[in-house]
């Protein structure tokens, strides 16, 4: 997976490793080292320990430690990348699963504190809202009860509904 376009080495076969794709290698060497990286972030500073890369959802993600604690950050939308020099700059944490990091959805991670909302989806998006929860497909509308920890991530994905949904 070498993220070559076919014809520009002597591989017959690529692979498309997707937007953001010409960072993930400092990335990758930022998170084996465990380099601070700094980056610029819908333009602002964000000093973050990496912990892991995933993708999901036809994305990568970075995952790590901030001062405001664990973010994940796309990574098509990181610029201005630069990895600290000190290798060994600081532990990952004891059973850290990337995997379990990037299957949160935006709003469960955050530092305000946990609230547990009731949200109801018209029929025509129930289902999509479900998946979203992974909750089994409603037949008719959805009433759920749904916890946050970001309250701007997750009142960004209940207006995605428009008026289809109310909390």
């Amino acid at each position: 997976l070498g993220g070559m376009e076919r014809g520009d080495g002597l591989e017959p076969l690529g692979a498309d490793l997707g937007e953001g794709a010409e960072v993930l290698g400092e990335l990758f060497g930022a998170i084996s080292d465990r380099r601070k990286v700094e980056f610029s972030y819908r333009e602002h500073p964000r000093p973050v320990e990496p912990y892991g890369i995933a993708h999901r959802r036809g994305h990568w993600y970075l995952v790590g430690n901030t001062p405001e604690g664990q973010r994940m950050y796309r990574v098509d939308r990181i610029e201005e990348l630069t990895v600290g020099e000190k290798a060994g700059a600081f532990m990952k944490p004891k059973g850290f699963d990337i995997k379990a990091a990037v299957d949160n959805q935006p709003w469960e991670t955050g530092s305000d504190p946990v609230v547990a909302t009731e949200v109801r989806f018209d029929a025509e998006v129930a289902w999509w809202a479900a998946r979203s929860l992974g909750l089994p497909e409603p037949n008719a509308e959805l009433t759920t009860t749904v916890e946050v920890a970001n309250r701007d991530a997750f009142l960004g994905w209940v207006l995605s509904f428009g008026t289809s949904a109310e909390v």
